[in-house]
């Protein structure tokens, strides 16, 4: 597979330093607006290694729906937030229904927006 150079970042704003993590090593080496990344499976280790206070923004993209502890990461996602730091999260509608916890199938797109608002 080859992947396309694709990043969810806009291609007219310029950031300081914008750091990756994923499953895909393709896929992030691709990434143009990265400047470095790294392959993690965040189910089998959680633990991402994050330092408290330092990011100025944070964006998950199409992948909270595949986490079994959501919570868990969204809560290490927020403690790494800079003072006045921003959390984005997206999903789309579809996911890979074989690979999605069963908390996330359960419930339509209103019920979804409650796991990170319950933080």
């Amino acid at each position: 597979v080859k992947w396309h150079r694709v990043s969810h970042l806009p291609e007219n704003v310029s950031y300081a330093r914008v750091e990756g993590m994923g499953m895909n090593e393709a896929e992030l080496k691709s990434n143009p607006r990265l400047d470095t990344w790294r392959v993690q499976d965040l189910n089998a280790e959680p633990d991402m290694r994050l330092q408290a206070g330092t990011y100025d923004g944070v964006l998950m993209c199409f992948a909270i729906q595949y986490y079994k502890f959501p919570e868990k990461l969204l809560a290490q996602l927020v403690t790494s937030l800079a003072p006045g730091g921003i959390l984005i999260l997206s999903w789309g509608r579809g996911c890979y229904k074989s690979k999605t916890i069963k908390g996330w199938l359960n419930r339509d797109q209103e019920g979804r927006i409650g796991t990170p608002l319950s933080l």
